[in-house]
């Protein structure tokens, strides 16, 4: 089904795919799609014509929480998520279907976790299966085995301390209150420990970003980064690669993974970054050090968005570079349009079969007065609000277009209100970064 304003739906008869331009489209205005007789479906875009050619290849399916043993009265919680073979389908658009013991399967949804509650004493088989953006479905779906103990006083063994013990307890109530007071209160510490600690790390992944924004030689540089959690994969930067202050250096990504394991990881990225990126540079060459560098500090299964580039403020061309990062915008204030730089390629660190091509998409765009570049992470595009419903890029390119005029500041602080008006209540599942580049109106070139 092609929509004019956000993409193109396709179906299997029971479970439904989104296509955007975050999947490859030239552009979320789809007029008509239909498919083949070798299966690929064809888009009819505002841009242009594009393909997508479904693999047949099925993802693995992995359980990255998984209990064993339940205490009675709990809640039974299993995590799981989903690597499709050659990744052609994001992490974000893998769909997952479940059963406990022989029962129906559950519906392809696209969370990653279950819980079960009032589970009664037993031993349970839990199974879980991944299915792709091309609707291959996991034929191995992962198994594991637990067990929901039976309440203690069920057990025989307690019945029969059950009268000593009871004795024993009416002669050490006080000695054992005493204890519970002690152990509340060392509980108490170690949780404050843990939140000191936890707020010294996001201080510590905050220092790493830039403190303030620039106002210079007529341009305007602000940005800010969201975490989910204490801390995050986010990671932006903006710096000047030369003594003189006119070549500016900046770039924007993205970690994959959660938490505490992105957040190392983006440290990891700051210090590479840094150093790869200490001098002008054409960005395409940056992101290929980077690529090579990354491939020894990464896992098989991790990997980095990235976007940067380069802008000299003498003449206001400004070098772009992409790695897999969500395409930035190009604000141009004679026109009063917003253009996404459609610059298609793969993340740092993505380890591909021998012969694929990883090399960065590269651009070059002038900044006239008043034009402006916004870059930003896929955690602002997928928010969700309380009912379920994805934030998106048409909302954020309204804002954008309604504020750019009165800064990167004052923009990025609209944004980030809207979004937290939008999530409401609901959890929020990504960092949010957003990197503005904005010269300002009237100044001229020198």
């Amino acid at each position: 089904m092609a929509s004019t304003i956000d993409g193109a739906i396709h179906t299997d008869g029971s479970v439904w795919t989104r296509y955007t331009v975050r999947d490859g489209l030239p552009s979320s205005q789809v007029f008509d799609m239909c498919q083949d007789a070798e299966g690929r479906l064809w888009f009819s875009t505002g841009d242009g014509l594009a393909c997508y050619s479904p693999d047949r290849d099925p993802p693995d399916t992995h359980l990255s929480y998984s209990p064993v043993k339940i205490a009675p009265n709990q809640i039974a919680s299993f995590e799981y998520s989903g690597q499709d073979e050659w990744k052609l389908s994001p992490e974000r658009t893998l769909q997952f279907s479940w059963r406990l013991g022989p029962g129906l399967w559950s519906s392809f949804g696209r969370t990653n976790r279950v819980t079960f509650e009032d589970l009664v004493p037993g031993t349970y088989r839990f199974e879980v299966r991944a299915m792709d953006q091309a609707f291959n479905v996991d034929p191995t779906p992962v198994l594991h085995v637990f067990e929901v103990l039976a309440p203690v006083w069920r057990r025989a063994w307690f019945v029969e301390l059950g009268a000593a013990v009871f004795a024993l307890l009416l002669l050490t109530t006080g000695s054992a209150f005493q204890r519970h007071k002690r152990w509340k209160a060392a509980q108490a510490q170690l949780i404050a420990e843990l939140e000191s600690e936890l707020h010294e790390a996001h201080e510590m992944q905050m220092g790493l970003l830039p403190r303030r924004p620039i106002q210079q030689d007529g341009y305007d540089v602000a940005g800010r980064c969201w975490p989910a959690n204490h801390v995050g994969g986010d990671y932006f930067t903006y710096y000047w690669l030369d003594t003189e202050e006119k070549i500016l250096g900046f770039g924007a990504a993205d970690v994959s993974g959660k938490a505490m394991t992105a957040a190392v990881r983006a440290m990891q990225l700051s210090g590479i970054f840094r150093y790869e990126f200490r001098e002008p540079k054409p960005p395409g060459e940056v992101l290929r050090n980077l690529h090579k560098e990354l491939l020894s500090h990464l896992d098989e299964a991790s990997f980095i968005t990235c976007c940067l580039g380069m802008l000299d403020v003498r003449t206001g061309v400004a070098h772009l570079g992409n790695a897999g990062h969500p395409f930035p915008y190009l604000y141009s204030a004679a026109t009063g349009e917003l253009v996404m730089l459609p610059l298609v390629s793969v993340p740092l660190g993505m380890r591909l079969p021998p012969g694929a091509n990883t090399d960065p998409e590269e651009t070059e765009v002038h900044l006239e007065p008043g034009d402006a570049l916004i870059f930003y992470s896929d955690g602002a595009t997928d928010m969700q609000s309380p009912t379920g419903d994805f934030y998106e890029e048409g909302r954020l390119e309204a804002l954008i277009k309604q504020h750019i005029d009165r800064g990167p500041e004052h923009v990025i602080d609209v944004v980030f209100e809207d979004l937290r008006q939008f999530k409401g209540e609901a959890p929020q599942a990504d960092d949010v970064t957003l990197l503005v580049i904005r010269r300002s109106e009237g100044r001229p070139t020198s």
